[in-house]
């Protein structure tokens, strides 16, 4: 409901919704934290919670919140192989650099910022039969500034008339900025 909430812009309203669930979520987590389901609730609610906040222009609450979602994602999956626990990481860290930067720490952030990338890097490359990753790749290389690597990354194992326009922007790209090539 909170995701619905948020997609449909009522930001408000999503982050009454999500404080709710999530400190159901932190009961449920409190009463038996080795089940894997409140785990993963837990870390969903939290990164949904600073999506919303930092979305409000709150980047230091965001960050309590990714920073929570960080410390239940590492003690119960320390190294995660599952592409949903590494997708969840990924956010996670993506997040955190938002927050940081938005915070003005440009430094730390950069530093998270490329470790979600380099997550979200591998998770398309396990799964690159699976083209809806590389919406998810080509966001995070936005969130730097990167541009042509998010078209890049957006266009890779598209089917085949996106993909040549692809090429052909990145190609145009290239001839406009030589020194990229």
């Amino acid at each position: 409901m909170g995701r619905l909430l948020l997609d449909s812009g009522k930001l408000a309203e999503a982050l009454d919704y999500l404080h709710r669930e999530t400190e159901l979520n932190e009961k449920l987590y409190a009463a038996d934290p080795d089940k894997a389901q409140w785990n993963s609730t837990l870390i969903e609610s939290q990164t949904l919670l600073g999506d919303i906040l930092l979305k409000m222009g709150e980047p230091s609450a965001a960050l309590e919140h990714y920073r929570r979602a960080l410390t239940v994602s590492q003690k119960h999956y320390p190294n995660p192989i599952a592409l949903e626990d590494r997708d969840y990481l990924a956010n996670i860290h993506l997040g955190t650099g938002r927050a940081l930067m938005t915070g003005g720490d440009i430094a730390n952030g950069l530093k998270d910022i490329r470790q979600g990338i380099t997550m979200r890097e591998e998770i398309a490359a396990a799964d690159a039969a699976n083209v809806w990753h590389r919406p998810d790749l080509a966001q995070a290389h936005g969130y730097l500034g990167s541009h042509w690597l998010a078209r890049v990354a957006r266009c890779r194992w598209s089917w085949p008339r996106a993909r040549n326009r692809c090429r052909w922007a990145a190609q145009r790209r290239r001839a406009q900025e030589p020194h990229r090539a």
